[in-house]
């Protein structure tokens, strides 16, 4: 999901369509106990481009499945991740959003919307889940879940 100015500044239409499924680049995830696999990452949305503000706005519908242990057993548990990416990316800085600090510099001709992709997605991932299937709570010699 890689962008270039000057393809988009050659494009004909300043709307550009965003959609597929994504691959988990192991280069850029960042292993963590909160969960322990990421799949079926699908992107759809749009991008508008302005080439007199050089603003590339950017709304994108993420939905994904993320395995996290459970809370009670630890017994991995599919959890369907559904979340917004909403974001303002610009190549050059004008006065007029030199202060807004909800603006993105692109350090370069170059914008990659996987790690901002990724980190929505991580955001989005429940910080607890219990198995909806658990009836059972698990006990031991001397202790038990209540």
């Amino acid at each position: 999901m890689k962008f270039l100015r000057g393809d988009l500044e050659q494009s004909n239409s300043p709307t550009v369509f965003i959609q597929g499924e994504l691959d988990v680049l192991e280069d850029i995830t960042v292993p963590s106990e909160r969960y322990t696999d990421l799949r079926d990452i699908y992107v759809e949305g749009t991008g508008y481009y302005n080439s007199d503000t050089t603003e590339f706005i950017v709304g994108l519908d993420l939905k994904g499945t993320v395995t996290v242990p459970c809370a009670i057993t630890l017994k991995p548990v599919d959890v369907d991740v559904h979340t917004k990416l909403s974001e303002v990316f610009v190549f050059e800085m004008s006065e007029d959003i030199e202060d807004d600090e909800t603006v993105v510099l692109i350090d370069g001709d170059e914008l990659d919307l996987y790690p901002y992709i990724w980190s929505a997605i991580v955001v989005a991932i429940p910080l607890k889940v219990v198995d909806p299937d658990l009836t059972e709570y698990p006990k031991g010699e001397g202790w038990e879940v209540l």
